[in-house]
């Protein structure tokens, strides 16, 4: 298993836990990166702001790995 491959799945296990499709995380995923705020990412896709925090940790960690 990747790296990626790893941090896919913790992703969307950590979504799904919270009620959160992989389809949601990803699409959180998107608009972090295309520089989004949280509370519109929140807005849109009406999930809670602790959820798009760790999402963006995620991509920290992920990042400093590269």
């Amino acid at each position: 298993m990747s790296i990626l491959d790893a941090y896919e799945a913790r992703g969307e296990a950590r979504g799904k836990a919270k009620g959160y499709s992989e389809k949601t995380h990803q699409t959180c995923i998107n608009m972090i990166q295309d520089e989004f705020d949280n509370e519109t990412i929140c807005r849109v896709l009406e999930v809670e702001g602790t959820y798009v925090d760790e999402v963006r940790e995620q991509l920290k960690e992920e990042e400093q790995k590269s």
